[in-house]
This record gives C-alpha cells, sequence and structure tokens, in this order.
C-alpha cells in the first residue's frame, strides 16, 4: 500500500511538472507578441556598441503566428535611407 501511493504521488509530480513547463512556452510567446518591442542598445558579440539614436525609435513586432514586421521610426539611419529607397 505504501508502494501505491508513492507511486501516486511520484505521478501527480510528474504531471505538475510538465503542467510548469508548458506554460514557461506559452508565457514566452505572450512576452513576445504583448507590445512591440523598442531597441534600447544594440552591442556587438566584440563588445562594440553599435547603438545610433536613429535605432532607439524602431520599434520590432512579433506575432503569434511566427511572423513580425519592423518599424523604422521618423530619426532614420542612412542605412535605413537607402533600405528604403530600395524598397
Amino acid at each position: 500500500m505504501n508502494t501505491k501511493k508513492s507511486i501516486t504521488i511520484a505521478f501527480f509530480a510528474l504531471l505538475t511538472i510538465i503542467a510548469v513547463s508548458c506554460k514557461k512556452d506559452k508565457n514566452k510567446t505572450e512576452l513576445l507578441t504583448k507590445a512591440p518591442w523598442k531597441l534600447t542598445n544594440l552591442i556587438l558579440t566584440d563588445g562594440t556598441d553599435y547603438t545610433e539614436d536613429c535605432h532607439k525609435d524602431n520599434s520590432i513586432t512579433f506575432r503569434t503566428d511566427g511572423t513580425g514586421s519592423i518599424n523604422i521610426g521618423t530619426n532614420i539611419c542612412k542605412k535605413e535611407q537607402a533600405l528604403k529607397k530600395k524598397i
């Protein structure tokens, strides 16, 4: 009888762990898609700060269907100007 009780407790503990881990994935998606993201700084892997004022008014929107968009703000960088001309 003790063994049956231990197995039952272990089973429910496992179900709880699975349920909690599934919720974390959902929360990450909700966090990404809740509102547009604004860039605060842009640091390269070598430590170089590549942030310019023209980057800070851009926003990135992530959607739940796996797509997204980038909104280039009114303060446009030179490289962004060239990109807009090509489009």
